[in-house]
């Protein structure tokens, strides 16, 4: 039985009482499903892989390695379907080609899977007629093995738009070369094929790992498969897809996850379920959401952990909000270190009481560093951390009514005489090493400089005596 190739695969079959119905007229219902199938196919899905047809390895009584393609089912760029109801066992002779490469190891070798029919089931003797072409009354659909290494132009033929034929790929720039390519050679308003049309398009299934006889006239074996193939399969191996420009959800949610392992037993209220790991190619954007952290069971147990974006931070500006907990303990913090083969090493924490620890986890201050600090714009400037615990003073004194006063903590200033100071310290555990002070409206210099204190002399442009403004910066280690 063949398909008339004039029909037009956009008519649908329709009859009346009293109509003669021939062969012709029972195949057109036939075509017509099947050709709303293959578009179905092609339409709202992808071609491809849907279930099974994997690659397996078995080692038999003698302990060779024979290799058969599990049960499954798939279909390829014309909507035909390629199915095995049985594991198929790959016949060593099928790679009596192969040439050895000199490798021990063996050598990879691609599998695939095309399409096949035959016509099948012929009259009965004495029903057949006169003319003997196309008495079958069934089509058998099968497959065939493929293998070896395949360019593009090898694995498909092509498909016919508009009495042209052309790669499937560019089946938008048929009528239109500024149009898009289809990546996914998935094409339903193709001109399907007759059941005598044997186009080809393979259906890829993975690697063998084959060994050849050095000698090309002895037959070689397969050698059992390691990362390597199990890698490249799955790289090379295609599954179905579906083609869809919006996705409802029943039941206000919609689940993604990898079929080979169990269902999630954790419950929760989001539209999209992905029980996996997430791949993203491109940007994330969260509208007014925020990003939580939570546990294997879905929880937070009590401790929120979340980033997300303020609108109105009270100063007029934007946040990108990082919550800790709801409460300021010291025990919870966002870490920044390593997790490598020894282990989680926090080389920066900022605690939840707003303690920042750089160096260290237990942060004793509101900045609590453990090492060198460089400073200014260029580095040039250092805090030396270890035994030196370097501490800055610094302040202004003015002159009020002959009485000192101080702008700045940790020190008192005392008014000895005529454009006379003295800086004293009022933290005693500070032992003063350097001093610089500036004059605002003429000079001031050090005249002493002790463990707790400062001598400083303020005169004019003229070199007298005067009392001034001045402001200091003393250095001391604590």
């Amino acid at each position: 039985m063949t398909t008339n190739p004039t029909i037009n695969q956009t008519w649908r079959p329709s009859f009346y009482e009293n109509q003669y119905l021939n062969a012709d007229d029972l195949n057109e219902i036939v075509t017509y499903e099947r050709v709303q199938q293959e578009r179905h196919l092609l339409g709202a899905h992808t071609w491809g892989i849907a279930m099974g047809l994997q690659l397996k390895a078995q080692t038999n009584a003698l302990g060779l390695v024979e290799m058969y393609i599990q049960p499954g089912y798939g279909w390829d760029g014309y909507g035909r379907p390629i199915v095995l109801l049985a594991p198929y066992k790959l016949a060593p002779t099928l790679f009596a080609s192969i040439v050895s490469d000199g490798s021990s190891t063996g050598q990879q070798v691609p599998v695939w899977l095309r399409y096949a029919s035959s016509e099948t089931q012929a009259p009965r003797p004495g029903f057949a007629v006169c003319e003997p072409k196309d008495q079958n009354s069934r089509i058998q659909e099968s497959c065939q093995v493929e293998i070896g290494d395949r360019s593009q132009a090898e694995q498909q033929d092509g498909v016919l738009l508009a009495g042209r034929t052309v790669d499937a790929q560019r089946a938008l720039q048929r009528f239109d070369p500024t149009d898009d390519l289809v990546y996914d050679a998935s094409i339903p308003f193709q001109t399907f094929l007759d059941d005598a049309d044997q186009k080809r398009w393979l259906l890829p299934l993975g690697v063998v790992r084959w060994q050849p006889n050095a000698d090309p006239s002895l037959a070689g074996n397969f050698l059992p498969l390691i990362d390597a193939d199990t890698a490249r399969s799955k790289a090379l191996r295609r599954a179905i897809g579906v083609v869809a420009g919006e996705v409802d959800g029943v039941s206000g949610r919609i689940r993604m996850r990898d079929r080979s392992l169990p269902y999630s037993t954790v419950p929760s209220g989001d539209l999209v379920w992905v029980e996996g790991n997430l791949r993203v190619e491109g940007d994330i954007k969260l509208f007014a959401g925020r990003l939580s952290f939570l546990d294997s069971l879905g929880k937070d147990n009590g401790t929120p952990l979340t980033i997300q974006r303020v609108e109105d931070n009270t100063r007029g500006g934007k946040d990108l909000l990082a919550t800790i907990g709801i409460a300021s303990t010291g025990l919870n913090c966002f870490a920044v270190g390593t997790n490598g083969s020894g282990g989680l090493q926090e080389l920066m924490i900022v605690r939840d009481d707003g303690k920042v620890g750089i160096g260290t986890t237990a942060p004793a201050e509101a900045l609590d560093v453990r090492g060198n600090i460089k400073l200014n714009w260029d580095g040039s400037l250092s805090a030396i951390g270890g035994a030196e615990n370097l501490r800055l003073i610094r302040g202004t004194v003015t002159l009020t009514a002959s009485s000192p006063t101080v702008n700045g903590p940790g020190f008192s200033a005392k008014r000895n005489s005529f454009g006379d100071y003295t800086i004293q310290l009022t933290d005693n555990s500070t032992t003063t090493l350097s001093c610089t002070v500036i004059e605002v409206n003429g000079w001031a210099f050090i005249t002493s400089i002790g463990t707790q204190h400062v001598g400083v002399r303020t005169i004019d442009l003229s070199g007298a005596p005067v009392d001034g403004i001045f402001s200091f910066i003393i250095v001391g280690s604590r």
